[in-house]
């Protein structure tokens, strides 16, 4: 029986397909842009961490260290200092402020979709493109953190670049890749992971001298800041963004359990594409592909099951099962095959459009007045304000930013932490009333604040939360008792 009649329906099919999967990521696209229209301009925290690197920046532009003594004033959060740095640099032009920060952090996040593009498009630019559709629809999954004011998006968006570059024939393009790892460490530490594979593969497949090089480009820069910040900080830097980590419980129900489910949830397409691409690995290349790959799913799932990862540490695995989907999908040439490549990805698709809920995401007019609101009854208050919650908002009343209470949790929380004094010391500053007021939150922050700061005013601000992440209400102003 001649198979050149299955050939025809084949090939029919999988075109069908892909136009239907093309215009569902057409629809995907256009309601990411409404969303994203919607948050960047809003001045507010749409996530409650977004403040708090806000002060980061804040104090850059000061010549204050990100790394002091932790105290009443300040805590860091566990990032190196890259995307606060940035921000501040920016904002001397810009004017600091949480739009400018989602600008930054959905460029970055754009620019990695854009890597699986091109990656996946030499081959299939149709697969390519589809690929970057997947990448981006898990941005619910992600806890819709791409736009955030956060480390996330320009994380993702410096690895995917170094690890794509890394990948190329051209000295060039790997020595580019080598500088963007090096500035994706100073971003996130866990992305310089990503120089092993690609060291390895570098060297198997271009040899020593081309592998010592991309190393020189790459890891003498990464080990010179981080010895100058050591230096600089007194040797707090590492005790931040390492021995505080190391402090901290692991979860291993959510690293070997939880983050394959919630991989295979947020791509869904990636299970069969995978499966339908395994062979044998035929190349110096492939078998690099797969060691990013894999470096990115282990990274993804450790930091998932560290102490308070929440989903958004999954975008480095969302990233690399969407790039290997894309990949796979643009090497198949058999019709059906690729047919029934076209149809996952047009059901995943479909899956993430179904569930993004947009609505839900998008700030309203009335946050935005809420906000206001909240910002008038913080302008009278004199001396400084403690607001954990939201650290933004006194730089919006016109004081400094307050601590954030995440960055206390970290350092405070755990029997074996690098600085075991800072929780007295900072009940002590509650109890001395450090503070002018203290903006709380209807779960309140603890430490003491409910004795010492007895009287509250709820601010009329009915709804005013964030948006994504844990939901926090700064709207109960706490105040010292009066003296006698």
């Amino acid at each position: 029986m001649s198979t050149e009649p299955q050939t025809f329906v084949s090939s029919v099919l999988h075109r069908v397909v892909a136009v239907l999967a093309v215009a569902v990521a057409g629809v995907l696209f256009a309601q990411l842009a409404l969303i994203w229209y919607a948050r960047i301009p809003f001045p507010y925290d749409i996530e409650w961490m977004e403040g708090g690197m806000l002060g980061h920046a804040w104090r850059i532009q000061r010549g204050l260290s990100i790394y002091p003594e932790p105290s009443a004033d300040f805590v860091p959060y566990l990032y190196p200092p890259g995307y606060a740095t940035l921000l501040a640099w920016l904002g001397q032009i810009f004017g600091l402020n949480a739009p400018l920060g989602r600008v930054i952090s959905l460029g970055g996040s754009l620019a990695a979709a854009m890597a699986i593009a091109v990656s996946a498009g030499r081959k299939n630019a149709l697969a390519g493109l589809l690929g970057a559709a997947l990448f981006l629809g898990c941005y619910r999954n992600s806890g819709a953190f791409y736009d955030l004011v956060r480390t996330d998006g320009l994380a993702i968006g410096l690895t995917a670049w170094a690890v794509i570059l890394g990948l190329s024939e051209r000295k060039l393009y790997r020595d580019l890749s080598a500088i963007l790892l090096f500035l994706g460490f100073l971003v996130k530490q866990h992305i310089a992971l990503f120089g092993i594979p690609l060291g390895i593969g570098i060297w198997m497949q271009f040899g020593v001298k081309d592998a010592a090089r991309y190393a020189a480009l790459s890891a003498v820069p990464a080990l010179s800041a981080f010895g100058w910040l050591e230096w600089s900080t007194a040797g707090r830097f590492s005790q931040y963004v390492l021995g505080v980590p190391a402090s901290h419980p692991v979860a291993f129900d959510r690293v070997f359990l939880e983050s394959p489910v919630e991989w295979a949830v947020a791509v869904p397409a990636a299970v069969p594409l995978l499966w339908m691409a395994v062979r044998r690995p035929e190349s110096v290349r492939v078998w690099t592909i797969l060691g990013c790959g894999g470096v990115a799913l282990f990274s993804a799932a450790m930091m998932r099951g560290h102490h308070g990862g929440f989903i958004n540490t999954q975008i480095p695995g969302f990233w690399a099962l969407s790039w290997l989907s894309a990949l796979a999908l643009a090497r198949e040439e058999r019709p059906l095959r690729r047919a029934l490549g076209y149809g996952a990805v047009l059901l995943s698709l479909s899956w993430s459009l179904w569930k993004l809920d947009a609505e839900t995401l998008k700030p309203t007019a009335e946050d935005r007045v809420n906000g206001d609101r909240v910002v008038a009854a913080l302008k009278d208050v004199k001396g400084p304000i403690l607001s954990p919650f939201a650290a933004w908002l006194p730089v919006q009343a016109g004081h400094e930013p307050s601590v954030h209470l995440i960055a206390i949790w970290d350092i405070e929380h755990h029997k074996h932490t690098p600085f075991p004094k800072f929780g007295k010391a900072f009940r002590r500053a509650v109890a001395a009333h450090h503070w002018g007021a203290v903006l709380d939150d209807r779960k309140t922050m603890k430490y003491g604040v409910e004795e010492s700061y007895p009287t509250i005013e709820r601010i009329r601000a009915k709804g005013f939360r964030t948006r994504v992440g844990w939901r926090v209400s700064p709207v109960l102003l706490r105040t010292p008792p009066e003296p006698q």
